[in-house]
């Protein structure tokens, strides 16, 4: 069962957007008439794990562009230590980044805060929402990586010592 089937969304400072994956064949496609055209997808043959959404965290299996362009995407190994979740992505000479936090990721651009990422059910599917940081200036189209990123790796990441916790505890349920 793919994690998303299709969503329209209104976004404030970027329009109607629309988002459409396909988790078996591992891609997320984000179209809106004010933004770049961004697809995420994972190479045919690849390896995939059910506990990432696209399907892996390895850069040589996954293909991205925007606009039509090749951009460059960078996810960590998402091992026990937060950071090892955050995910660089570089389109031109703009660099994303997705830094995890406990409960949602911070989508920051060439080091600037843009606004907080969360993966939220809405009718029983999984979708993306940004809280943008701000009025809306510095938010232009091709933040809408924010999006591509919180469906394809998901949202915040807890901290080790919480993931060891909850594994010691779950031994005993």
């Amino acid at each position: 069962m793919p994690l998303i089937h299709s969503r329209v969304i209104d976004d404030r400072w970027l329009g109607v957007l629309t988002i459409v994956t396909d988790s078996d064949a591992g891609q997320i496609l984000v179209t809106g008439p004010d933004v770049p055209t961004m697809d995420l997808h994972r190479v045919p043959g690849a390896r995939s794990s059910e506990l990432i959404p696209i399907g892996t965290r390895r850069g040589e299996d996954l293909v991205l562009t925007v606009g039509g362009v090749p951009a460059t995407i960078r996810p960590g190994p998402g091992r026990l230590r937060r950071r090892s979740h955050d995910v660089e992505v570089d389109i031109g000479t703009l660099r994303f980044r997705a830094r995890n936090g406990p409960r949602s990721s911070t989508l920051l651009r060439n080091g600037r805060d843009l606004g907080e990422l969360y993966l939220h059910r809405v009718d029983g599917d999984l979708t993306a929402v940004v809280d943008w940081s701000d009025d809306g200036d510095t938010v232009t189209p091709d933040a809408v990586i924010g999006y591509v990123l919180a469906i394809a790796f998901g949202t915040g990441a807890d901290h080790a010592a919480v993931m060891v916790a909850h594994g010691v505890l779950g031994m005993w349920s």
